[in-house]
């Protein structure tokens, strides 16, 4: 069974090849904090967001590894070492 929607599909005025993306993992177990989200464009080293301990101390700054656009971020503040944190499109 086939459902359809009424209406249009909406255009998007300038459309972006993304060809790579690149994760960002964490390397610490802590809270992440970042107020960023998906569709942000980025540069490489810029500040993403941090890392704090259980007790809220600051453990880490997590920065940018290329050049492009947020696809998706983490929404969940508790974090392990090598969980996803980003996946950054490229856009270079």
């Amino acid at each position: 069974m086939a459902l359809f929607l009424d209406g249009k599909p909406a255009s998007v005025e300038n459309p972006m090849m993304i060809a790579k993306r690149t994760s960002v993992d964490s390397e610490h177990e802590g809270f992440f904090y970042s107020d960023l989200s998906s569709g942000n464009f980025v540069k490489k080293g810029m500040k993403l967001g941090y890392v704090t301990d259980l007790f809220g101390n600051h453990v880490t700054d997590i920065t940018c590894p290329t050049d492009g656009v947020i696809l998706y971020k983490t929404f969940n503040p508790p974090i392990k070492k090598g969980d996803g944190l980003f996946s950054i499109g490229h856009t270079n």
